[in-house]
């Protein structure tokens, strides 16, 4: 995988404004890290644009679990789970832009 390709960290829970001091400073970490043009989260809308609007991510995966509409800054909408497909169980995603860290 080349260097400059995104890593998405999950916050696989629902996070609330109780937990979101600890998750910035989680990803405050991960972007000294990592570099923050590399440094994407996975999770519901509200942690996701929280994420964004505090300048701690560039690249956004929202689950459709814990959110109650779809956020504009996401690049990946995981909006179906437990899917067959070719007998294999899976969630589906999309995205709406060319460049989602593939």
């Amino acid at each position: 995988m080349p260097k400059s390709r995104p890593i998405y960290f999950s916050v696989d829970f629902e996070a609330t404004s109780s937990d979101l001091a600890a998750i910035e400073s989680y990803f405050q970490g991960v972007a000294s890290v990592l570099g923050l043009s590399r440094t994407g989260a996975y999770g519901g809308m509200y942690i996701v644009d929280a994420l964004f609007s505090a300048g701690l991510i560039t690249w956004g995966w929202q689950t459709a679990s814990w959110s109650s509409g779809w956020s504009a800054s996401a690049q990946i909408q995981q909006f179906s789970f437990a899917k067959v497909v070719d007998g294999v169980v899976c969630d589906e995603d999309r995205s709406y832009v060319t460049d989602f860290g593939q």
